[in-house]
């Protein structure tokens, strides 16, 4: 006997929704082959500058996107995989601002860098 249909999608999708959790993970995959520079410290803190101080901020994460780009991390395929289907759930987490635009920038990076690699 197994499981319902979508069992699975729901479960992770609604661990997933928790931004602390999601960035977290997403910083895990891309800090492999980063040489393990993960920032010290709470993920998700909050901070306190003005109107936007309820929302959750995540040290590091710009540092660990940048050296995984630099180092071609194999994570980087796998946090695209993640973002998606994180992204697909019909209630997606409630991310930094601006995350999906610097995700796409950073993907688009990576993905011209693939290309010209394999050209050359």
């Amino acid at each position: 006997m197994g499981d319902p249909p979508g069992r699975r999608h729901a479960v992770v999708a609604r661990q997933l929704r928790d931004p602390s959790k999601l960035i977290e993970l997403l910083m895990v995959l891309l800090d492999i082959n980063t040489a393990g520079l993960l920032p010290a410290g709470p993920l998700g803190s909050t901070g306190a500058q003005g109107p936007a101080s309820a929302a959750p901020t995540f040290p590091g994460l710009l540092e660990t996107l940048l050296q995984a780009l630099a180092a071609d991390a194999e994570g980087l395929d796998e946090a695209k995989k993640l973002v998606e289907y994180v992204m697909a759930d019909d209630e997606p987490p409630h991310l930094p601002p601006n995350f999906l635009a610097l995700w796409e920038a950073a993907w688009q990076a990576h993905r011209q860098h693939s290309e010209s690699e394999e050209t050359t």
